[in-house]
């Protein structure tokens, strides 16, 4: 940016726009602390970019062409997990902060309409508390993961990286009840279903120090998945809706897989998703507009 940044969204514009993975993780926590202070007050506007920057060597796969990252039984199948959960971890700064800019009013621009203006466009403040928070919580966990990374021998960027959550994150960037839906719900919700098993092979591996890790980051992973939850169950209020028809129509049309058992329950309710919410969405059928 040509000037420096001065409101909400001029700071998030910002760290979209920023390549360097670490420098991304300091300005986040900057912004953070800045906006939990208090010192930054205006939310502003901002246009999102299409794709967030990262680095020009970082190689780039298609999610199914990811290598396979095994069981933690090997140093590389611990390796590839820390450095694929740092790959995560990056996007979820940027889908948080991307929430911020495009969803700031609860009626986001389509094609060449005008954005919203006025107080009364706007989401309520705890949405951007709860974004400008969550991409701080998830930048914690980046330096987290990729100094065990530094321990075990490599580092981010070693190893290619796929963009599956962004792709998500686009397919999902005309309404904030459908971000929500699929970057929430489902990527995240994902996380808590596969997480304990990772976090049990890393024990039986004898790598209690990564395992440790993983459960503070996946206590911290069912908030978020509360926080998608919570936010699309307002949009859904907001708009006169049955929240469990709008999610089972929502994963249809715009998740591009399927939701596949097991599922972590006991999370997930912690998070707000009881299993009627999810369940038997493992086959894809019409699905009308949302």
């Amino acid at each position: 940016m040509a000037t420096d940044p001065v409101t909400l969204c001029d700071w998030c514009v910002k760290i979209l726009h920023t390549p360097d993975p670490f420098t991304k993780v300091k300005l986040t926590q900057e912004l953070n602390q800045l906006w939990t202070s208090g010192q930054i007050t205006k939310i502003g506007e901002g246009v999102a970019p299409e794709r967030p920057g990262r680095p020009d060597d970082l190689e780039f796969v298609a999610p199914g062409k990811a290598i396979r990252l095994g069981k933690a039984g090997s140093m590389q199948s611990r390796i590839a997990i820390l450095h694929s959960l740092s790959n995560i971890e990056q996007w979820a700064i940027d889908t948080a902060l991307d929430n911020i800019v495009r969803f700031k009013s609860s009626n986001p621009p389509r094609g060449d309409q005008p954005n919203p203006s006025g107080e009364d466009c706007l989401m309520p403040r705890s949405f951007f508390d709860d974004f400008v928070r969550m991409a701080a919580e998830e930048a914690k966990h980046f330096l987290w993961l990729t100094a065990r990374l530094a321990d075990l021998g490599s580092h981010f960027g070693a190893l290619p990286v796929h963009a599956g959550i962004w792709e998500s994150a686009a397919e999902t960037a005309h309404d904030v009840a459908c971000r929500m839906a699929i970057v929430h719900m489902v990527h995240e919700a994902r996380g808590l279903d596969v997480n304990p098993n990772t976090i049990q092979n890393f024990r039986k591996a004898g790598d209690t120090t990564t395992a440790d890790m993983l459960d503070v980051i996946l206590a911290d992973e069912v908030t978020h998945v509360e926080t998608g939850h919570r936010w699309f169950d307002y949009m859904c209020r907001q708009r006169g809706k049955d929240k469990q028809e709008v999610f089972r129509v929502t994963v249809q049309k715009h998740f591009r897989g399927v939701l596949k058992p097991p599922f972590n329950e006991e999370a997930r309710r912690a998070a707000g998703m009881e299993p009627e919410l999810y369940q038997n969405l493992d086959t894809k059928e019409s699905a009308t507009n949302v």
